[in-house]
């Protein structure tokens, strides 16, 4: 997997002795009216009044504060099909129909798309209960969205650990698919809710994930002291390093889709992950609040999409504000004109830098290298894997690193032998994958006898470092 260039080290934050608070360089050169300290609080008046926070809108309406409806669908136009068309439809639903009625066996997702059957002492095949319901006890439901409903529940082995099981709602399933190899292919980080299996049963897909306590939203609903949103900025951006580290954009970053689990924030919800500078196809974007602007102009998914919805969503959470979906109010806040009422009791430095992640040009917003270079951010982070420019990497015996070996492993598990192979050319072929594992064993162990795989250099690939510490 080829990774994005990190950007080249530099003083790119310099202090603003104007405005008394820590500024992109880069912008300060190519769009230095953005911050222009006598015209950023212009009409402020005018303004004020179009924006409200959410507790405005509360008690304006008398009721709860809920989010812009989307937008209506296209109705699709009813087909004309002829009396044998229609016979061979109505065939077909009820071969479906007689499909997802009778006991099936669950399919779990392997890397790569590959689907295999689910195999768990707790599961059996001809039980007509869906595996989830085999797997897990005191099953419960702790949300849902438009594509899917989340469930948390107990599982039977590992000593009754909890876990959050997601379920698609619809057979039409290749957003909840999708979501499932993009977990697979990220490795694994810290900010990034942990993957532990996904699989397919009568249509519907389920992916298993660790349980968190709550989303951001619900973590902010009563307000955040500055610290903590420093703590909160910090954690997401690291997240997202990691993400466009490894080759991915999330697409669909909002506070309901950033999860908090012993105040680690956690990126979550891959459902509309892609690589880098992927095209973007019509009903594939995200929140519409906090959606970049380039976004449906230039059809693309870049990481400075990723940065804008990032600094969306920390304005949220940090003035409060109803935010509007389209139209001339979220103007005001992509212009930098958010009038000053909104930060009262926050920093100039924390108001600058989310405004710098959502200025309308994607070319004046920092990366996310660029954002842990900032110096109050740099104060805020605490571990020496943080400080790195390459995402961190845990330890070969965590969880996290484990299971994603394990994947990595089934991955490179050979196919199904064709109908056509002979068993003698089956067992010749065992015998030379046996001694090819024999000999790489060997030379491994022989090499990190003598400490070679010291140094990162020597691993000739990631697989290399997973098989180097089961025998290590």
């Amino acid at each position: 997997m080829s990774q994005p260039s990190t950007p080249t080290k530099q003083k790119i934050w310099i202090f603003c002795r104007v405005r008394d608070c820590y500024v992109l360089e880069r912008a300060v050169r190519t769009e230095s009216n953005e911050l222009d300290p006598n015209g950023m609080d212009s009409d402020e008046e005018v303004e004020s009044s179009r924006l409200e926070t959410k507790a405005e809108v509360m008690e304006r309406l008398g009721g709860e504060s809920r989010a812009p409806p989307p937008a209506p669908m296209k109705k699709k136009a009813a087909s004309r099909l002829s009396l044998r068309e229609r016979e061979e439809q109505k065939r077909r639903s009820a071969e479906k129909k007689k499909e997802e009625e009778e006991p099936q066996g669950a399919l779990v997702y392997e890397m790569g798309g590959l689907l295999s059957p689910l195999t768990d002492e707790h599961y059996d095949a001809q039980d007509p209960r869906s595996a989830m319901e085999q797997l897990f006890t005191d099953v419960e439901p702790i949300g849902k969205g438009n594509f899917g409903e989340v469930y948390r529940g107990k599982y039977k082995g590992d000593k009754g650990k909890w876990y959050a099981i997601k379920k698609s709602l619809t057979t039409d399933s290749g957003k909840a698919v999708k979501e499932v190899k993009g977990f697979q292919q990220i490795p694994p980080n810290k900010y990034i809710t942990e993957y532990v299996s996904g699989w397919l049963d009568r249509g519907l897909v389920y992916i298993q994930t660790e349980l968190c306590e709550m989303s951001l939203l619900a973590y902010c609903r009563n307000g955040l002291e500055e610290d903590e949103i420093w703590k909160v900025l910090v954690q997401v951006v690291l997240g997202l390093r990691h993400l466009h580290t490894s080759g991915f954009c999330h697409n669909d970053l909002k506070p309901d889709n950033i999860l908090v689990k012993d105040t680690v924030i956690k990126i979550a919800d891959f459902g509309l992950v892609s690589r880098v500078n992927e095209e973007w196809c019509a009903g594939d974007e995200g929140d519409s609040r906090y959606l970049a602007p380039e976004v449906f102009s230039q059809k693309v998914f870049t990481t400075a999409g990723d940065v804008f919805a990032a600094g969306m969503s920390l304005l949220e959470i940090t003035t409060g504000l109803h935010m509007p979906p389209q139209g001339d109010v979220r103007n005001i806040l992509i212009g930098g004109r958010t009038p000053s009422r909104f930060f009262h009791g926050r920093s100039i430095d924390l108001r600058e830098i989310i405004e710098s992640m959502i200025r309308r040009n994607p070319e004046a917003r920092p990366s996310a290298w660029e954002l842990l270079e900032h110096p109050i951010v740099k104060s805020y982070k605490d571990s020496k894997d943080e400080v790195s420019g390459e995402h961190p990497w845990t330890p070969a015996t965590s969880t996290l690193s484990e299971n994603y070996r394990l994947r990595r492993k089934k991955s490179r598990m050979p196919p199904p032998p064709s109908a056509d192979e002979t068993p003698k050319r089956r067992v010749k072929v065992r015998q030379e994958e046996d001694k090819e594992n024999e000999d790489r064993l060997f030379m491994a162990r022989v090499r990190a006898k003598n400490g070679l795989f010291a140094e990162e250099e020597h691993c000739e690939s990631e697989e290399d470092k997973y098989f180097i510490a089961d025998i290590v």
